[in-house]
């Protein structure tokens, strides 16, 4: 009787874990299709980037440096260009295109100052001497293409910016990846535990027998 016992708890340890490592699997999937069809809503150009030496603190604006590009989504933990990493700045611009109306949220984060321009519309002013921080906003924008212009400038002191971009949904999506990785692991250890417990019950019954 107690062997018996013992063998319908590990069956439904084993089976436990199966059923919960295959929900994290199923969590995993779907999140990832879900943040596929989210992305596909927009197509995004790298950013157009035109450096400038900065002639004082409050960002004013010098002779041209040179040029370059960014990814669309992008964070500089040290800025330098030519060589040269104190007094300086950048104009970048890109444009992303929409298929359908859709809430977009915008983060930037600098060190020393910032601003974003969407549509040419200022959204987040930062235009200071600080340390790193980021700001976001959420817009609703309609489909078809936007343009986005973003300045910087650095100062003295330590130097980043950064920019990213997302749609509406996108963080629920990762989310639900990431509970499904969590699932997944849970279910793969319980699922372990009643193996290993199939194991010691069939050494356990080999030991009688001899």
């Amino acid at each position: 009787m107690a062997l018996a016992g013992v063998r319908l708890v590990r069956r439904q340890i084993f089976i436990a874990g199966v059923i919960i490592l295959a929900l994290g699997a199923i969590l995993i999937a779907y999140g990832q299709i879900s943040r596929g069809q989210i992305e596909s809503v927009a197509t995004a150009r790298d950013w157009d980037v035109t450096w400038y030496h900065v002639t004082d603190q409050f960002g004013g604006w010098g002779a041209q440096m040179g040029t370059q590009t960014l990814s669309t989504n992008f964070h500089l933990t040290t800025v330098s260009y030519s060589g040269e990493n104190l007094h300086l700045g950048f104009k970048a611009s890109t444009t992303f295109e929409l298929t359908q109306d859709r809430t977009i949220n915008f983060i930037i984060g600098s060190d020393d100052g910032s601003i974003l321009y969407v549509d040419g519309v200022e959204q987040i002013n930062m235009w200071l001497v600080q340390g790193y921080l980021t700001r976001g906003t959420d817009l609703q924008l309609t489909e078809g293409v936007h343009r986005l212009e973003m300045w910087y400038y650095q100062w003295e002191g330590g130097a980043q910016v950064s920019f990213e971009y997302h749609l509406s949904g996108w963080q629920e999506s990762v989310n639900m990846m990431v509970v499904g990785a969590v699932l997944l692991a849970i279910g793969a250890v319980i699922a372990m535990v009643g193996r290993v417990l199939k194991s010691s019950e069939e050494k356990a019954g080999a030991g009688k027998a001899v």
